[in-house]
This record gives structure tokens, C-alpha cells and sequence, in this order.
């Protein structure tokens, strides 16, 4: 037995008691002889249907994979989003304490200038007594003269 050089190794000419043997490749044949057979389109036509399912189900998994990106995303976007808020309402709350306390206070500061006033309109009305009362005799005696 020998084999032409340069050829595949699966392609070659054999000498078998003085007959020389053409060798092809065992899948050329075969599918030679499958394309005839019944059992063979069959299953090449299942295999082709499982294909494109595979296919289907693989656009269906990235399709799935890039909405789940999509999704993850706008959770990502509203839990910035929720914090910025919790922030917010947080500053919004220390700003509303402030502006109650500063009311107190104010509050206190007119209270006091009410009182301020109270008091300073009734030491004005005693002044006024007593300059009025110090002035009248004093006009009182002046006119008489």
C-alpha cells in the first residue's frame, strides 16, 4: 500500500493485488449518498429548524439581556434620583426648623419691643403729667401776675 505524495492524507491512490484504488475523502461520498436519502433530509431539515430555533431563543436571550441593561439603568436613575430627593426633603426640613426658630424669635423681639413701647408710652404719659403738672402753676402764676 502507498499513498501519492502531495495529496491529503484521506485522498490518495492505493495498489490493493495490482488494483489501483481512487480514494476520496469519506465525507465527500457520504454526502453523496446522504443527499438521496429520505432519513437524511429529514433530519437535515429538523437540524435546520433546531438551528433557527437556537438562533431565535439566542436574539431572544440578547434582546432579554439589553432590556435587562435598559432596566437596570432607569432602577439605577431612580434610586439617584430618590436620593437626590431624601436630600432635598432633608434640606427642605433643616430650612423649615430655621425659619420656625427664626419665627420664635421674632415673635420674642416684638413681644419685647411691644412691651418696650408699653413701657416707654407710660413713662412718655408720666413725663407728660409731670411736666404738665410742673408747668400748669407755673403758667397759672405767670398769668395771674
Amino acid at each position: 500500500m502507498s499513498v501519492v505524495a502531495g495529496t491529503p492524507a484521506r485522498v490518495g491512490i492505493r495498489s490493493c493485488r495490482g488494483h489501483v484504488l481512487l480514494l476520496l475523502p469519506r465525507r465527500k461520498c457520504s454526502l453523496a449518498r446522504q443527499a438521496d436519502d429520505p432519513w437524511y433530509i429529514a433530519y437535515q431539515d429538523e437540524s435546520t429548524q433546531w438551528c433557527s430555533q437556537r438562533m431565535d431563543l439566542e436574539e431572544k436571550v440578547a434582546n432579554l439581556g439589553d432590556e435587562l441593561a435598559r432596566k437596570n439603568l432607569m432602577i439605577f436613575e431612580l434610586k439617584r434620583i430618590v436620593e437626590e430627593e431624601k436630600k432635598n426633603s432633608e434640606l427642605i426640613r433643616k430650612e423649615k426648623l430655621r425659619v420656625e426658630t427664626d419665627l420664635v424669635v421674632f415673635d420674642q423681639v416684638v413681644e419685647n419691643l411691644e412691651h418696650e413701647l408699653q413701657v416707654m408710652g407710660e413713662e412718655k404719659s408720666r413725663f407728660i403729667w409731670a411736666v404738665l403738672l410742673g408747668v400748669i402753676p407755673v403758667l397759672a402764676v405767670m398769668w395771674f401776675w
